[in-house]
């Protein structure tokens, strides 16, 4: 089955479209989502991907055009279709060059959608065939290129980057430059090798801090879904940006401390129970030690108390949850055990220069 989306303003043309007698096993495709704007559609279609998109031009906050520019550009629906009036008919052709699918005139009707999803079908069955023989193609070229994979220097760059060594991205870069030299500088077996790595290196630390995407969004591919493929250069640059952003996540979450292995193990109780109401107290109790011992040891070895790395934690989770907007800002503090939802704010404030909301704004107008 084909999923499908539909984006409307009206609410009572999203249920119009509904009613029709075309959701079924005999078409293939079925609802799974629906929004009220572009906005919205964009955050769903980010979790979550269709293969057909039904979207209507005029809307608040992101109209028809900017939310098909997006989709294209990061690959979140297959086929775009467009409900229009005809009153929008000369707005509607600008989306030609942005690649919509086809369009739909309001009220939709029956066998206008019908013969639409019909094309829509043949379009998606034929895309699936073609990507399934490129995919054929890459495992045939992967088979290849797998000579120039450097797999036991990649294990020992991987240990180094677990235990924090400082070098250790250094000599990824230098690894990285190996294999782009190895590989001739050709764009698609460098492109494979890279990804390759990427996926290892990724799953590596995916594996060893699985609380990290609770705190960053973490990029998965090098590549962007768009049709203009990167060059190799820039691929092997963003690969480097990926690693460096997740190992400085890393090393301001998990201190360390050469002289003592407990620093890194009390980061990693903070991280874990970072929406348990932690405390020093509970800490020391984890690892049957006295307060005092835990907090000047901490303190000594990196110049910060428990109390302030936990507050630093919990802005730091705060800000991936202001940012989903799934919550509200009192159900944050809560989650977070902050005494009230004022002093949260005020604490947010100090520690990001800005409130929730305005911090909520600014990660929308980002997207």
């Amino acid at each position: 089955m084909f999923e499908v989306m539909i984006v409307d303003d009206m609410d009572i043309m999203i249920k119009q479209i509904k009613r029709l007698t075309l959701w079924s096993d005999e078409t293939d495709f079925r609802i799974v989502a629906q929004a009220s704007d572009g906005q919205e559609a964009l955050e769903k279609l980010r979790e979550h991907p269709v293969d057909l998109l039904i979207t209507d031009i005029e809307m608040p906050v992101i109209n028809g055009i900017e939310l098909l520019k997006e989709v294209q550009e990061r690959g979140l629906a297959s086929c775009v279709v467009f409900l229009s009036v005809h009153s929008e008919f000369n707005f509607a052709k600008h989306a030609i060059q942005y690649g919509v699918f086809d369009y739909l005139i309001k009220p939709v009707v029956h066998d206008d959608l019908k013969q639409v999803l019909e094309k829509a079908k043949k379009h998606l069955l034929d895309k699936k065939k073609a990507n399934e023989y490129v995919k054929t193609l890459e495992e045939q070229l992967v088979e290849k290129v797998d000579i120039y994979y450097p797999e036991a220097q990649l294990r020992s760059l991987l240990k180094q980057l677990d235990q924090g060594e400082k070098g250790a991205l250094r000599g990824i870069e230098m690894m990285l430059d190996e294999v782009c030299e190895g590989v001739g500088h050709d764009r698609i077996k460098g492109a494979l090798v890279l990804q390759k790595i990427y996926d290892e290196v990724f799953m590596s630390i995916q594996e060893a801090y699985p609380w990290l995407e609770k705190y960053i969004t973490v990029e998965h591919y090098l590549e962007n879904p768009s049709p203009q493929k990167a060059e190799l250069q820039v691929l092997k640059e963003r690969f480097m940006e990926h690693v460096e952003r997740l190992m400085d996540t890393l090393n301001r979450f998990v201190l360390r401390s050469e002289r003592s292995a407990l620093v890194r193990e009390v980061c990693l109780f903070c991280i874990e129970h970072i929406e348990n109401q932690i405390s020093l107290g509970k800490i020391a109790e984890a690892f049957y030690l006295t307060k005092n011992y835990v907090g000047d040891l901490f303190k000594q070895e990196t110049g910060i108390t428990v109390g302030e790395h936990i507050t630093f934690i919990k802005i730091e989770r705060a800000k991936r949850l202001v940012e989903k907007d799934a919550l509200k800002n009192y159900e944050i503090a809560h989650l977070l055990g902050f005494s009230d939802a004022e002093y949260f704010g005020k604490l947010f404030k100090k520690y990001t220069g800005m409130p929730p909301m305005v911090y909520r704004a600014m990660k929308k107008d980002e997207r």
